[in-house]
């Protein structure tokens, strides 16, 4: 990770987390972060933005990255009650982990409890 962060000059990070707590109240008022019933509205920005380099070619080789931390992700899977709509964000989160490197797209995935299903 840290050979990722070194090859960059300009990193943009992505803070997406389902649990509301203290810990990320700095961040509440910034571009890039999405807390609780925004958090799927943040993937889907992440997945786009990785489909548009992806058309484009726009791998990893420039001074731009994105460090994305999806934090308390097993919760946020729960939660959407919708089979169809939950399948569909697990098959985006895994087309990110594994294409969003090559793009210059670092995700970080957190869990308290790993359970088979949402991983």
């Amino acid at each position: 990770m840290g050979m990722f962060l070194k090859k960059f000059e300009n990193l943009k990070i992505t803070l997406i987390t389902y649990k509301p707590t203290q810990i990320f109240t700095p961040f509440r008022n910034t571009k890039n972060f999405y807390e609780f019933q925004n958090a799927v509205e943040g993937i889907y920005k992440i997945i786009d933005e990785l489909n548009e380099n992806m058309e484009n070619s726009n791998f990893a080789n420039g001074n731009n990255g994105h460090l994305i931390i999806l934090d308390e992700y097993p919760s946020l899977i729960q939660t959407i009650d919708d089979r169809k709509k939950r399948d569909e964000v697990l098959s985006k989160i895994s087309i990110l982990l594994h294409m969003g490197r090559e793009y210059g797209m670092l995700p970080i995935i957190s869990a308290n409890r790993r359970r088979f299903r949402t991983i």
